[in-house]
Parts: C-alpha cells; structure tokens; sequence
C-alpha cells in the first residue's frame, strides 16, 4: 500500500509482484534447507542490490535533464 502511494497505483502493483515473488522464492530455499539463513542472506542481497542500484539514480536524472533541454534549443 505504500509503495502504490510513494510511486503510482502501476509501479506499486510491480513492487507487490516482485514481493510476492521474493517470498515463494524465500520459502523455497527455507524447503530445501531447512534453514532460515538461506532466505535471510537473499533478502539482504537483494536489498543491498536494490539501494546500489537507486544510487546514480539523481545522477541518471540529471544528466537526462540536460540531454532533453540540449535536445530543444
């Protein structure tokens, strides 16, 4: 619900997908192991993967800023 607040009814619809993904992935490795550290170091992975992305995201931006305004004169 918040993530459909902070970004858009469509773009958190695709974060409550790819949450539900992440947990049937989750109880899967927990099946084969039998151990919840298997689902704790790929939910950590996976948000240390996901905040290293989001960092050059101002950076990205910026630079499309000036491409779209070079663009128009």
């Amino acid at each position: 619900m918040l993530a459909a607040q902070a970004m858009g009814a469509s773009e958190g619809i695709s974060v409550f997908g790819s949450l539900t993904v992440v947990c049937e992935w989750s109880g899967a490795i927990l099946d084969a192991t039998g151990s919840f550290v298997g689902p704790f170091l790929m939910s950590g992975s996976m948000m240390l993967a996901g905040g290293l992305l989001g960092l050059p995201a101002r950076r990205i931006a910026r630079w499309e800023l000036r491409r779209n305004d070079s663009r128009k004169d």
